[in-house]
């Protein structure tokens, strides 16, 4: 089975337009040819993409996974073909860097923005995408550093502990721990602590779960196959609670509370990770100046 590209990008369009005509206006297409190449991406897969309602489209439940699949493989090609656009034409002055969801540190951006002062020819870009997206594309050199969760020992990369963030819980609104500013570890022990698949890192997993366990007691820890977005709707919904960085608290969600975590065990590191072998300048000049101003984890 093959589906172009040219296809998704198409899938992807109609859904941002809201409807095929909507679409067709916005790619000068005619929106008999748009209904094609949606057809074919039909005949494929053997199922409908759309209910078409009098109300406008709607993507079916195998159009809705298609769809969130599509954008996360178009954003992989476009990064692809602008990082074989910089090394073919022999670019130096680019720095390239990854970033899990709602990452928002406060001494990163420090970083950043010294670095930017120090070297205005340096182009920077930035991806944000899950914790295995961002280590294969450090993996494939399509990014020169990721920051990530954890001290992140378990990779075969090198890593520098940037920062430190106080750990939160993010619980609904309704919360029998809500009216707490802060929250025991102790508290936690009888909640459904809800994690993505990708993130927190393994380490911080760990961390979790030691600080969590009282008297030998393991809370329920539920791994979720969703992104933050998600998460955050199911304990709005009250399914669990969830573990966040301060950075990470930035984002509010409607029906979620953040509260501070007391006690012991109540930082989460944040690493620098790169690959040894990678010889970009920019890297090497941006990790000159990490160094030069990370503070203690």
């Amino acid at each position: 089975m093959t589906i172009e590209v040219s296809d998704l990008r198409v899938l992807l369009e109609i859904v941002a337009a809201g409807g095929f005509r909507q679409a067709a206006r916005r790619m000068e297409l005619q929106p008999s040819t748009l209904s094609r190449r949606i057809r074919s991406i039909e005949d494929r897969v053997g199922v409908s993409l759309f209910e078409r309602r009098r109300d406008g489209l709607r993507l079916t439940n195998a159009g809705r996974e298609l769809h969130e699949h599509a954008i996360a493989i178009i954003r992989d090609v476009d990064f692809a073909l602008d990082a074989a656009g910089q090394a073919g034409s022999g670019a130096r002055g680019a720095l390239r860097i990854g970033l899990v969801d709602s990452f928002a540190s406060n001494a990163v951006r420090d970083i950043l923005d010294t670095f930017r002062s120090g070297h205005p020819d340096v182009r920077i870009s930035f991806v944000e995408a899950s914790r295995s997206r961002l280590i294969r594309h450090l993996r494939d050199r399509q990014l020169d550093l990721i920051y990530l969760a954890g001290k992140s020992e378990e990779l075969t990369f090198s890593s520098l502990v940037s920062h430190s963030e106080q750990a939160l819980i993010a619980m609904p609104t309704g919360h029998r721990l809500a009216p707490h500013a802060v929250v025991d570890w102790a508290q936690v022990i009888e909640e459904t602590i809800l994690l993505s698949v990708d993130e927190p890192s393994p380490e911080i997993l760990a961390v979790v779960l030691q600080a969590v366990s009282v008297g030998g007691q393991q809370p329920a820890i539920a791994r979720q196959m969703v992104g933050r977005e998600a998460l955050m709707m199911m304990v709005a919904l009250g399914l669990g609670v969830t573990i966040v960085s301060e950075a990470g608290s930035g984002v509010s969600y409607p029906g979620v509370v953040y509260r501070a975590i007391g006690g012991s065990q109540t930082l989460i590191p944040f690493a620098a990770v790169w690959d040894d072998g990678n010889d970009n300048p920019a890297l090497r000049r941006y990790l000159s100046l990490s160094r030069a101003m990370m503070r203690p984890a």
